[in-house]
Order: C-alpha cells, then sequence, then structure tokens
C-alpha cells in the first residue's frame, strides 16, 4: 500500500500513468484545478467519476438543497472523463474543488488521491460519496457526529437503499464474517467493514492506517479498506438513522467479499 500518492504543495497536481506530479496550470490546461480549501475545514467530501453523464450534475444539484452539505466542501476526482465533466464544473458548479487524472486510478485509487489531498490540507472528517448515492438531510451530520461524539470510531457509515425500492436496502456492512442484514432506528451498529458508497473516516485513523489499496483492489477497495480500520484499533459502526439512496446496480445486491472477489474482473466497468 503507498503511504504516500501526492507531495504536499500549493499548487496544481496532475496524473499520468498513476503517477501523481506538479503541472503548470498555464501550460497545461488539461489539469486546472484551484486549492479551496480553508485552514482547518471541518469535512469534505470526496467524489469519483469517470464520464459520470447527467449522474454528477443530478447528485450535485441534490446537495445544494442539504443543511449539512456545503458544495464548496465537496471534492470531485475526475479521472479521465472525456463527456464534459470538467466543463460542467468549471460552469456550473464552480465551488467544487475538481482534481483531474488521466484516466488510470479507477475507484480506489481516485479515492486515495482525494484522502491524502485532505490530508495534507489539515480536514479532520473525510467522506467517501459515490456519484450516484443522494443522502438524506441530515445523514451527513449524523455521522459526523458519530465520529466527533466517540474518539475510538474510526469510520462511519451511512445506511443505503436503493432509489424506488425501500425493501431492498443494500447491506451495510460485515460482522463476524456475516452480512448485517437489518439495522434498528436509532441504532448504531460496530461491524468489521462497510461499503464505501457514503462513509466519514477519521483522519486519524486514516493517517494510522495509510491510503487505500488500489494496485490489489483497484476496484471495491472499500471494504479491504474499512477493515483494516477496524484491525488498526479504531472501531467501524454504522449509523442506521443515516440514510442515502443509491441508483439500482444488481452489484450492490452482492456481499462485501463477493464484490471484493470481482475486484478484477470489473475493471472495464470505469
Amino acid at each position: 500500500m503507498h503511504n504516500r500518492l501526492v507531495t504536499k504543495i500549493s499548487g496544481i497536481i496532475g496524473v499520468d500513468n498513476g503517477n501523481f506530479h506538479l503541472v503548470n496550470r498555464h501550460a497545461n490546461p488539461d489539469y486546472p484545478f484551484q486549492f479551496q480549501m480553508q485552514d482547518k475545514p471541518s469535512s469534505r467530501f470526496l467524489i469519483p467519476v469517470h464520464n459520470p453523464g447527467n449522474t454528477l450534475r443530478i447528485l450535485l444539484e441534490h446537495l445544494t438543497s442539504l443543511p449539512d452539505i456545503a458544495l464548496s466542501e465537496v471534492i470531485v476526482i475526475d479521472d479521465g472523463s472525456a463527456d464534459g465533466t470538467k466543463e460542467m464544473l468549471i460552469r456550473d458548479f464552480p465551488e467544487v474543488t475538481r482534481l483531474g487524472a488521466d484516466g488510470s486510478l479507477f475507484w480506489t485509487g481516485s479515492m486515495a488521491l482525494g484522502m491524502q489531498y485532505c490530508l495534507d490540507h489539515q480536514v479532520p472528517i473525510i467522506f467517501w460519496l459515490n456519484h450516484d448515492c443522494r443522502p438524506l438531510p441530515g445523514a451527513a451530520e449524523k455521522l459526523r457526529q458519530a465520529i466527533l461524539s466517540d474518539a475510538s470510531v474510526g469510520c462511519a457509515a451511512g445506511w443505503c437503499r436503493i432509489a424506488g425500492y425501500p425493501e431492498w436496502p443494500v447491506n451495510p456492512g460485515v460482522l463476524r464474517n456475516r452480512d448485517v442484514g437489518s439495522l434498528e432506528p436509532g441504532e448504531i451498529q460496530q461491524v468489521e467493514g462497510v461499503n464505501g458508497n457514503f462513509v466519514a473516516f477519521r483522519a486519524e485513523a486514516v493517517r494510522k492506517v495509510g491510503l487505500p489499496d488500489s494496485r490489489h483492489f483497484p476496484h471495491y477497495g472499500d471494504g479491504p479498506y474499512t477493515l483494516n480500520i477496524g484491525r488498526s484499533g479504531f472501531t467501524v459502526v454504522v449509523v442506521a438513522d443515516a440514510r442515502a439512496d443509491l441508483d439500482y446496480e444488481v452489484e450492490r445486491r452482492l456481499p462485501p467479499k463477493w464484490r471484493i472477489a470481482l475486484s478484477r474482473d470489473s475493471l472495464w466497468k470505469w
């Protein structure tokens, strides 16, 4: 696992073939983004994408309606999109920070890049948020409070359901090598690992464990990484009341252990 992916800088980062390097934004406009963080922000939301189409716009417009997420807290890791994502962000969502890459990072590498960026900017709470996952109002704050109220919690995950199918909750995590299944309202369940759709991390836990292993798990690196958080001495929890809606995807019906097994075979989906 790479412990450092990005050099701490005050300028521009580019990515070619998985290698991060400084880029002159005037000489190379393909990777322009401005650092928009304050010195010590409370949290940032990492959204990895590759040709997301209109789904990313739908999510960002949804986030503007939420009381507990600001667009200035959002970081989109744009891994080589060729569908106008960069132009859409610059034109319609200038508050959003964009990290540009060349398509070689995949899901886990994109999250790792965003997490290193947050660590370099002293962000205490780092969120994973997939671009087809829409948190309900107040859900992000519930995850923040789960982190802030208990110093032993290394990461806290929301409980997602397939949009339009409330009877199909996505399994929130694994406990003793078995799916957790269902949760009660108000419950905060300690687990061994969680799905990565909507998760908050304590920065201290990330610094202790390192970044997600994108070499072995370019996709579905969420399960192995959150298992490592739990094994490091921090606890991993699912917050039942931190709800989010997910777009339908058949693989979301699979247990995390099967999704991990499919990781290498699923590269073409990126």
